[in-house]
Protein backbone atom coordinates (compact mmCIF):
# COMPACT_ATOMS: atom_id res chain seq x y z
CA UNK A 1 0.00 0.00 0.00
CA UNK A 2 1.36 3.28 -0.57
CA UNK A 3 2.31 5.73 1.93
CA UNK A 4 0.48 9.50 2.14
CA UNK A 5 1.78 11.99 -0.24
CA UNK A 6 3.42 8.75 -2.01
CA UNK A 7 1.21 9.06 -5.22
CA UNK A 8 -1.75 11.05 -6.41
CA UNK A 9 -4.88 10.31 -4.87
CA UNK A 10 -3.70 9.32 -1.09
CA UNK A 11 -4.86 10.66 1.63
CA UNK A 12 -3.51 10.66 5.34
CA UNK A 13 -3.00 7.12 6.85
CA UNK A 14 -2.66 5.79 3.56
CA UNK A 15 -6.10 5.98 2.72
CA UNK A 16 -7.60 5.98 -0.95
CA UNK A 17 -9.51 9.20 -1.39
CA UNK A 18 -11.48 10.16 -4.38
CA UNK A 19 -9.25 11.86 -7.22
CA UNK A 20 -9.23 14.32 -9.89
CA UNK A 21 -6.83 12.62 -12.01
CA UNK A 22 -6.87 10.52 -15.30
CA UNK A 23 -8.01 7.52 -14.22
CA UNK A 24 -6.61 5.51 -17.11
CA UNK A 25 -3.54 5.80 -19.31
CA UNK A 26 -4.97 6.74 -22.71
CA UNK A 27 -8.35 8.45 -21.18
CA UNK A 28 -9.50 11.22 -19.26
CA UNK A 29 -12.42 10.51 -16.98
CA UNK A 30 -15.20 13.87 -16.22
CA UNK A 31 -18.35 13.29 -14.54
CA UNK A 32 -18.43 8.98 -14.60
CA UNK A 33 -17.62 9.09 -18.54
CA UNK A 34 -13.98 8.40 -20.12
CA UNK A 35 -13.43 11.58 -22.45
CA UNK A 36 -11.48 11.45 -25.79
CA UNK A 37 -12.33 13.75 -27.92
CA UNK A 38 -11.51 16.88 -25.80
CA UNK A 39 -7.64 15.57 -26.35
CA UNK A 40 -8.51 14.42 -29.96
CA UNK A 41 -9.39 18.35 -30.31
CA UNK A 42 -6.53 19.58 -29.17
CA UNK A 43 -4.22 16.83 -31.07
CA UNK A 44 -6.33 17.97 -34.43
CA UNK A 45 -4.38 20.93 -36.32
CA UNK A 46 -0.83 20.63 -34.22
CA UNK A 47 0.64 16.96 -34.51
CA UNK A 48 -1.57 14.67 -36.53
CA UNK A 49 -4.91 14.82 -38.22
CA UNK A 50 -8.13 14.33 -37.01
CA UNK A 51 -8.64 10.26 -38.59
CA UNK A 52 -5.17 9.85 -36.87
CA UNK A 53 -5.92 11.17 -33.99
CA UNK A 54 -9.36 9.36 -33.52
CA UNK A 55 -7.11 5.80 -34.31
CA UNK A 56 -4.35 6.62 -31.74
CA UNK A 57 -7.31 7.15 -28.93
CA UNK A 58 -9.60 4.18 -30.06
CA UNK A 59 -12.28 6.15 -31.41
CA UNK A 60 -14.48 6.53 -34.15
CA UNK A 61 -13.77 9.45 -36.37
CA UNK A 62 -17.98 9.77 -36.93
CA UNK A 63 -17.75 9.95 -33.17
CA UNK A 64 -15.91 12.60 -32.62
CA UNK A 65 -17.44 14.86 -35.38
CA UNK A 66 -20.95 13.94 -33.79
CA UNK A 67 -19.66 15.14 -30.18
CA UNK A 68 -17.92 18.06 -32.05
CA UNK A 69 -21.44 19.22 -33.41
CA UNK A 70 -23.35 18.62 -30.02
CA UNK A 71 -24.56 21.46 -28.07
CA UNK A 72 -23.00 20.90 -24.43
CA UNK A 73 -25.50 19.02 -22.08
CA UNK A 74 -27.46 21.42 -19.44
CA UNK A 75 -25.62 18.82 -16.69
CA UNK A 76 -22.40 20.30 -17.69
CA UNK A 77 -23.85 23.94 -18.33
CA UNK A 78 -25.68 24.40 -14.70
CA UNK A 79 -22.07 22.97 -13.36
CA UNK A 80 -20.59 25.60 -14.40
CA UNK A 81 -22.65 27.55 -12.85
CA UNK A 82 -22.43 26.26 -9.65
CA UNK A 83 -18.44 26.15 -10.03
CA UNK A 84 -19.41 30.11 -9.86
CA UNK A 85 -21.27 30.22 -7.44
CA UNK A 86 -19.54 27.68 -5.15
CA UNK A 87 -16.42 29.90 -5.39
CA UNK A 88 -18.53 32.78 -4.65
CA UNK A 89 -19.63 31.67 -0.98
CA UNK A 90 -16.61 29.81 -0.43
CA UNK A 91 -14.59 33.47 -0.69
CA UNK A 92 -17.29 35.11 1.10
CA UNK A 93 -16.33 32.76 4.22
CA UNK A 94 -12.97 33.59 3.81
CA UNK A 95 -11.81 30.05 2.05
CA UNK A 96 -13.39 28.93 5.63
CA UNK A 97 -16.43 26.79 4.41
CA UNK A 98 -16.60 23.21 3.26
CA UNK A 99 -18.72 21.31 1.07
CA UNK A 100 -21.51 21.07 3.72
CA UNK A 101 -21.58 24.62 4.64
CA UNK A 102 -21.30 25.59 1.26
CA UNK A 103 -24.71 23.66 0.21
CA UNK A 104 -26.00 25.05 3.25
CA UNK A 105 -25.37 28.87 2.45
CA UNK A 106 -26.60 27.71 -1.39
CA UNK A 107 -29.73 25.77 -0.03
CA UNK A 108 -30.79 28.38 2.44
CA UNK A 109 -29.16 31.58 1.38
CA UNK A 110 -29.42 31.68 -1.76
CA UNK A 111 -32.18 29.23 -2.76
CA UNK A 112 -30.37 26.69 -4.99
CA UNK A 113 -31.47 23.32 -4.73
CA UNK A 114 -27.81 21.57 -4.92
CA UNK A 115 -26.77 17.88 -2.92
CA UNK A 116 -23.83 18.15 -0.72
CA UNK A 117 -21.69 15.74 -3.08
CA UNK A 118 -22.48 17.75 -6.19
CA UNK A 119 -20.90 20.54 -4.04
CA UNK A 120 -18.32 18.66 -2.29
CA UNK A 121 -17.38 17.18 -6.09
CA UNK A 122 -17.47 20.34 -7.59
CA UNK A 123 -14.97 21.77 -5.10
CA UNK A 124 -12.73 18.91 -5.27
CA UNK A 125 -12.42 19.88 -9.02
CA UNK A 126 -11.47 23.18 -8.13
CA UNK A 127 -9.30 22.56 -5.46
CA UNK A 128 -11.21 24.27 -2.85
CA UNK A 129 -11.32 23.07 0.97
CA UNK A 130 -13.12 24.05 4.05
CA UNK A 131 -10.38 24.59 6.82
CA UNK A 132 -10.56 21.88 9.60
CA UNK A 133 -11.23 22.71 13.15
CA UNK A 134 -9.24 21.46 15.79
CA UNK A 135 -11.07 20.47 18.85
CA UNK A 136 -9.18 20.75 21.91
CA UNK A 137 -8.09 18.59 24.72
CA UNK A 138 -10.94 18.33 27.59
CA UNK A 139 -8.69 19.08 29.94
CA UNK A 140 -7.35 22.45 27.43
CA UNK A 141 -10.44 23.92 27.39
CA UNK A 142 -11.70 26.59 28.86
CA UNK A 143 -14.14 26.88 31.84
CA UNK A 144 -13.46 23.00 31.82
CA UNK A 145 -10.81 22.39 34.53
CA UNK A 146 -11.51 19.26 36.25
CA UNK A 147 -10.70 20.19 40.19
CA UNK A 148 -7.86 17.58 41.40
CA UNK A 149 -8.62 16.23 44.84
Amino acid sequence: MAQSGSAPGWGPGGRRFKSCLPDRKNHLQIDGFLVSYPVIESLTGRASTSGHACRVRGVSESGYYAWKERPPPATALRRLWLAGEITDVHRASGGVYGSDRVTAELRFGRSVFVGRNAVADIMCRLGLRGLRTRRLPWGARVGNQRSIA
